[in-house]
């Protein structure tokens, strides 16, 4: 079976967890299930020096136009090929002009096609207007129409009720992680501490982009009332800064911080496995989010997380995790919970890497994808 994916960006930097499932998904679909499957986007935020491709998946990469809304350069021709040459066609994220696109196509050819909207459901941050007139204009239609429904959570599904979708049509397929990048590596902890300055401390994480909705600001408020208890206690901010980090760099010099909260900016590979083998915890403290795929990381490598309801990954409470509201003072109550115990820390990091081991890796999440797409296509 030939599939399509597409997402209007594949850049991991800015593109952060729809990029990664999208990527995932299609190399596992080659890898462990031996289907064709081809990746279509744009080149948004791509090194133009350096060609994007995969050992796995065929790659389509079209020129963005224009970086604010990800407008692609195209013949309709060559669209036109691309689909008519797959099977079953899968749509990540909303929002998206390409999707608009390639849903025409679809609809010309008669192919079927799923969604998945991958948290991006809610008209939330800029552009409000804009994001009205696209559902109005297709945005519905793209969601309504498709074969199948596909949630990351059980929350999500319940976004899709909203837009009218019929429940027997929605699927819910969690995130995943690849356990054989992700997994307890302490040899590269100690690189990791002594490249960025962090040898012999104990620092928090917090691992994604320095944006509103994922609560880095939260997270610095419930450190600041953490450090009475824990003044030994460091924090480490890694990812990219998308708009939010000069707020937080000027509220670590208020108080007087800057050697205790550290900015590393975007990481990737045995840094970021490092990261997460050295760090006590990972906080993920979002104020939205379809499900937590940093988390699902960190707990490959044995570490605990505190999140909060709105990251879609309850289950970690489970297995001694905390979830608590988006709030510093509930984010803080979690912490402090988990840091006054180091055999709850240890249980609970055991317990949360032997629960993804067994329902969250992105092999079961592309067998899934093709479990729906053979119904579909029978």
């Amino acid at each position: 079976m030939k599939n399509l994916l597409i997402n209007n960006l594949v850049d991991p930097v800015t593109g952060g967890g729809s990029v990664n499932r999208t990527i995932q998904v299609a190399e596992a679909i080659v890898k462990y299930y031996g289907n064709e499957c081809t990746v279509l986007s744009t080149d948004k935020g791509l090194d133009k020096k350096i060609a994007f491709k995969s050992d796995y998946f065929n790659i389509e990469l079209l020129p963005c136009l224009n970086k604010r809304f990800s407008i692609p350069l195209f013949t309709w021709r060559k669209l036109s090929e691309i689909v008519s040459d797959a099977d079953i066609i899968h749509l990540m994220c909303h929002w998206s002009l390409i999707n608009a696109i390639i849903y025409i196509l679809v609809r010309i050819q008669k192919k079927p096609y799923t969604f998945c909207a991958a948290g991006t459901l809610h008209n939330y941050g800029r552009y409000t207007l804009v994001k009205r007139i696209y559902n109005f204009v297709v945005g519905k239609r793209i969601i309504k129409n498709a074969s199948r429904c596909i949630a990351i959570t059980q929350l999500e599904g319940k976004d899709f009720l909203d837009y009218g979708v019929a429940e027997k049509m929605i699927n819910i397929i969690p995130n995943g992680v690849d356990i054989d990048e992700f997994y307890p590596n302490y040899q590269l902890s100690k690189v990791f501490r002594q490249k960025f300055s962090l040898k012999n401390i104990s620092y928090i994480l917090y691992m994604g982009r320095l944006h509103i909705i994922k609560g880095p600001d939260l997270l610095l408020n419930a450190y600041l009332k953490l450090l009475s208890d824990f003044p030994e206690m460091h924090l480490v901010f890694a990812g990219p800064d998308t708009g939010f980090g000069n707020e937080l760099i000027e509220n670590v010099r208020k108080y007087s911080l800057e050697n205790k909260v550290h900015f590393l900016g975007y990481i990737r590979g045995d840094d970021k496995v490092g990261a997460y083998t050295g760090a006590k915890l990972l906080v993920v403290p979002s104020r939205r989010e379809a499900m937590s795929i940093v988390a699902l990381e960190a707990g490959a490598c044995g570490t605990p997380v505190v999140l909060t309801t709105a990251c879609g990954f309850d289950n970690v409470k489970n297995v001694g995790c905390k979830v608590v509201q988006p709030l510093p003072d509930e984010l803080y109550s979690g912490i402090h919970s988990m840091l006054s115990s180091s055999n709850t820390l240890d249980t609970a990091g055991k317990n949360l890497r032997s629960m993804i081991l067994q329902k969250y890796t992105w092999k079961k999440t592309a067998e899934k994808y093709l479990n729906i797409a053979n119904s579909i296509c029978q």
